[in-house]
């Protein structure tokens, strides 16, 4: 059994499972929010480990799952990368992209070659609490609260997830009512001009796409202490060495699962180009 419950919470069933179809509900209860996740939580594979971690938030019980994909390695130190997915409350498309995604890199030994991939597909639960919509949720909702409250207990468990894991990159999906088309923002010139940017311009018969679709992010110790007091979801600025950050939106137009396809087919396409730019010199 490849599902792990932290503390005492009761395992669950977890029978063999290699469908990757997911539900394409783009607002739903919080009920529906956790139901996306069980294809991934039943999922029995070896190259696939899945936690979960319960966390009290307010005063409100609720779970972080976490997954591990050990992709095959050619040579070397596996690429650690953290993926993440339901930052924004009611908009359960990153959630699906996320557990589709570690599905897919699970099943599809090629796509997770040389990496181990980290998934979050729920960072937010108490954005899916029922009976709201996004539009009573504010998007802004979980960094106002680090920022207000840096001991948060989520806060603190995923800082201490990047202080464990090191990952030599972080890979963020948002989905919000203020997007317009396919952007992303990197904190490096050089992933963003020979990695993200070709990959979202690949998608523009499916989607919007910005004409200059990645705007670059400080990764000075400034910019960092900044994004940190803002509380956005990195680890403490003081970490070295830093990793390579992308964050990418999709445009609020666009139906679910025209948003789930696209996340899925831009970071599988990020994943390969990286590979390649490593293979071939690539420096940050």
């Amino acid at each position: 059994m490849n599902l792990q419950v932290e503390s005492s919470l009761t395992p669950f069933d977890c029978t063999p499972q290699n469908s990757v179809n997911l539900p394409l509900d783009g607002v739903c209860s919080k009920r529906n929010a956790f139901s996306l996740l069980e294809p991934l939580r039943a999922l029995q594979h070896p190259s696939l480990i899945t936690s979960v971690y319960p966390l009290t938030i307010g005063g409100v019980r609720h779970e972080i799952t976490k997954s591990l994909v050990l992709g095959k390695r050619a040579g070397g130190v596996p690429m650690r990368v953290s993926l993440f997915g339901g930052l924004d409350p009611g908009h359960t498309e990153t959630i699906s992209a996320v557990v589709k995604l570690l599905m897919l890199l699970t099943l599809g030994p090629s796509l997770s070659q040389d990496y181990a991939v980290f998934g979050y597909p729920l960072v937010h639960p108490g954005g899916f609490e029922d009976n709201k919509t996004p539009c009573e949720l504010s998007p802004g909702e979980l960094a106002l609260r680090w920022k207000l409250d840096a001991e948060a207990h989520d806060a603190l468990f995923f800082r201490a997830e990047f202080q464990r894991i090191s990952p030599h990159g972080i890979i963020t999906l948002r989905s919000t009512e203020k997007t317009n088309s396919l952007r992303a923002h990197v904190n490096s010139s050089v992933i963003a001009q020979d990695v993200v940017a070709p990959a979202l311009r690949r998608l523009r018969t499916l989607v919007p796409v910005e004409a200059d679709p990645v705007m670059i992010i400080p990764r000075d110790e400034a910019g960092r202490q900044a994004r940190f007091l803002a509380g956005h979801l990195s680890p403490y600025p003081e970490t070295q060495p830093w990793p390579f950050e992308i964050e990418i939106e999709v445009p609020a137009q666009a139906t679910s699962e025209e948003k789930i396809q696209v996340l899925v087919l831009a970071i599988l396409d990020i994943l390969r180009s990286y590979r390649t730019f490593l293979c071939h010199g690539g420096e940050l």
